[in-house]
C-alpha cells in the first residue's frame, strides 16, 4: 500500500510512504522537512547544520524531537531519527504546547558516535535536560541509544562537541558540554562490562569553571590537544586530559560576551578565532597577541575543515569569506539571502567542483536562512542546462546485477526492434474496447472470453521476410528452415549430402514441435485460470 501524506502548517511538504498490509512503514520517500513548530526557548533549528561522514548527508532538526539526515547528492531525505521518543500533542485553542526539542547535536569524525541534548522548559516546572549518546550499528545502519544522562547541567546547554580523532591521544572518544550553569564538563567513553554482557558507556570525567561566568562556547584544536572555552567575555585554554587551565585571554577594553569560538586549520592551526556581536578577533597562540581584528556584526561563522578559510554572515545578510591569517576577505557577496542567515557549514565536495573560486575547490558552503531555505554558491550554467546533482544513476556504482539487467534489456530491445517498428497500435485494443463497451451483466462467463482475448494479443509472424531471407541464403548454399502454422519444411541446395540433410531436417522438425507444444501448454494453463474476480 502506498500513502501520500501532505501537511501544511507554515510550510508544505509531501511524503510518499510504502506501507505493508500490517501497517508497517517499509519506505519513506521525502524531501527536506521544515520545522513548523517554533518555540521561544529553543528558536529555529537550534542544533544547526552537521555533517555525517558515513552517509555523506546533512544533519539538522526536522520534525519535533527528530533529527533528519538529508542527502544533497540525491536531494532526498535518508531517514528521521527520533531523539526524544515522545508523542506530539496537538496544540490547544488558548494555550501553546511546549515540546521537548533537540537543542544540541554533534557527530564524531568517523561517524561512530552521535551526541544529542534535548530540553523542555515551560516556565512553571523544572528543566528537563537529557544528554544522550548514540552508537552506530553497522548491521541496521542506524544509530542506537547507548547512554542516557538526565540533568547533566542545571541550565541550558550552549555547546556540545566531540574531540577530533588524533594519534596523540590514542583516538579515545571525548565529548564536551558547555552550559549557562557556569560549568563545562568532559565526557569520556569507559568500559561497562560485567558478568552478563560486554558494553561501553559514557561517563563524566571532569568539570571546569572560570570565576562566575557562563560557559557560552567551546572548540578543540586541530589535533585535539587544546580545548578553548568562552566564559562570557573571557577566552580560556585548557588541557583536556587533566582539565588544567593554561591561558586566559580577553580583548582590552571590551566586555562583550563571546558568541563563537573556532580554531584555525592546517597552516593556521596556531590561530584562535572568536566573534562577538560587533567584531571578529583572531588570536595568535604563539605570541598570545591579537593577529587581526575586524568590525562586524556577525550572526553566523563557520570554519572549513579542509582549508584555512572561514565564512561569516552579518545582520545585513552579507557573506564574507576570509583566509584565517588575513583580515581582507577573499570573497564578498551582498544580500546572499532575503531573510536572516541562521547557520552555515562547509561540506566536502563529492563530485565535480561547482564553484569558480579557489576556496571552493575542496569544499562547498551551505547556509540556511529563517525561511528554512538551503542556499549554496555555484557557477552560472549555460541557458537550457540543468544540474546533474540529484541523478541517482550517476552517484551509484555499477553492480554485477545492474550490468546484467542492462545487458538483458539491450539484447531484448535489439531482438524485438524490427518487430516493434512494424507493429502499429495495441493488438488487443479492439477486444478490450468491445468488452468495456458492453454492460457487465450482459457479458458471458469470463472463461469463455479468455481464449479470444489471448489470441488478440498474439502478434502474427511476418513470413514475407523469412521467404526473402531463404532465397538469399539459397544462393550461398545454406539450409533454410521455414515455419508455418500447419507444418515445417526444409529446403536445401544440391551441394549438401543426403545424410546431413536428413539429420538437419529431423532436428528442426523436433525443435519446432517442442516449441508449439510449449505454447499450447501455456495457453491451456492460462485458459484454466479462475477469472471470476473480474465479475465483481
Amino acid at each position: 500500500m502506498i500513502v501520500i501524506q501532505t501537511k501544511k502548517t507554515f510550510y508544505f511538504f509531501v511524503a510518499l510512504q510504502v506501507i505493508t498490509s500490517h501497517f508497517i512503514i517499509r519506505q519513506v520517500i521525502q524531501g527536506l522537512t521544515h520545522n513548523h513548530v517554533r518555540q521561544k526557548a529553543s528558536g529555529l533549528l537550534p542544533a544547526g547544520l552537521l555533517y555525517d561522514p558515513r552517509s555523506q548527508s546533512l544533519v539538522m532538526n526536522g520534525k519535533v524531537g527528530h533529527l533528519q539526515f538529508f542527502s544533497l547528492q540525491t536531494n532526498k531525505q535518508l531517514y528521521n531519527l527520533d531523539i526524544v521518543g515522545q508523542n506530539v500533542v496537538s496544540a490547544h485553542r488558548h494555550q501553546a504546547i511546549v515540546y521537548t526539542e533537540v537543542e544540541n547535536a554533534a557527530l564524531s569524525d568517523n561517524g561512530d558516535w552521535l551526541a544529542t541534548v534535548q530540553r523542555r522548559q515551560d516556565d512553571w516546572s523544572m528543566h528537563e535536560i537529557t544528554l544522550k549518546f548514540w552508537s552506530y550499528d553497522c548491521d541496521t545502519q542506524l544509530y542506537k541509544l547507548n547512554t542516557r544522562v538526565d540533568l547533566p547541567h542545571t541550565q541550558k546547554v550552549n555547546r556540545l562537541l566531540f574531540r577530533p580523532s588524533s594519534e596523540t591521544h590514542g583516538n579515545t572518544p571525548l565529548a564536551v558540554t558547555c552550559s549557562d550553569d557556569e560549568k563545562f564538563k568532559t565526557w569520556e567513553l569507559v568500559d561497562d562490562t560485567d558478568i552478563y554482557r560486554k558494553n561501553e558507556c559514557w561517563s563524566c570525567e571532569a568539570c571546569g569553571y572560570y570565576k562566575n561566568y557562563a560557559a557560552k562556547d567551546g572548540a578543540f584544536s586541530d589535533d585535539g590537544s587544546l580545548l578553548a572555552v568562552a566564559f562570557d567575555h573571557m577566552l580560556t585554554l585548557w588541557i583536556p586530559e587533566n582539565n588544567a587551565l593554561k591561558l586566559a585571554l580577553s580583548v582590552p577594553g571590551s566586555q562583550e560576551p563571546i558568541t563563537r569560538v573556532l580554531f584555525g586549520r592546517l597552516s593556521c592551526a596556531h590561530l584562535l578565532l572568536m566573534s562577538t556581536n560587533t567584531k571578529l578577533v583572531v588570536w595568535n597562540l604563539l605570541t598570545c597577541c591579537i593577529e587581526w581584528c575586524k568590525e562586524m556584526n556577525i550572526v553566523m561563522m563557520c570554519m572549513d575543515p579542509l582549508t584555512e578559510h572561514l565564512a561569516a554572515a552579518t545582520e545585513e545578510n552579507e557573506l564574507q569569506v576570509f583566509h584565517a591569517s588575513s583580515s581582507t576577505p577573499v570573497y564578498t557577496h551582498k544580500r546572499v539571502s532575503d531573510s536572516r542567515v541562521v547557520c552555515g557549514i562547509f561540506l566536502p565536495s563529492t563530485g565535480e567542483c561547482t564553484g569558480t573560486h579557489k576556496w571552493q575547490q575542496s569544499s562547498q558552503l551551505y547556509v540556511l536562512n529563517e525561511k528554512q531555505e538551503l542556499l549554496t554558491l555555484e557557477k552560472e550554467r549555460a541557458p537550457g542546462t540543468t544540474s546533474t546533482r540529484g541523478t541517482i544513476a550517476a552517484n551509484l556504482p555499477p553492480t554485477p546485477f545492474s550490468l546484467l539487467l542492462a545487458q538483458i534489456a539491450k539484447t531484448d530491445s535489439n531482438h524485438a526492434g524490427g518487430q516493434l517498428q512494424k507493429q502499429i497500435g495495441n493488438p488487443g485494443l479492439t477486444v478490450v474496447k468491445e468488452l468495456m463497451s458492453a454492460p457487465a451483466y450482459t457479458l458471458p462467463a469470463v472463461d469463455s472470453l479468455c481464449s479470444t482475448f489471448l489470441q488478440s494479443l498474439l502478434i502474427a509472424k511476418d513470413n514475407s521476410k523469412t521467404e526473402t531471407q531463404g532465397e538469399e541464403e539459397k544462393e550461398h548454399g545454406q539450409v533454410i528452415v521455414t515455419e508455418s502454422d500447419s507444418d515445417s519444411e526444409m529446403e536445401s541446395i544440391s551441394g549438401s549430402s543426403p545424410n546431413q540433410s536428413a539429420v538437419t531436417e529431423a532436428r528442426s522438425v523436433s525443435l519446432t514441435a517442442e516449441n508449439l507444444q510449449e505454447k499450447f501448454i501455456y495457453l491451456e494453463k492460462v485458459s484454466r485460470e479462475d477469472y471470476t474476480w473480474l465479475n465483481i
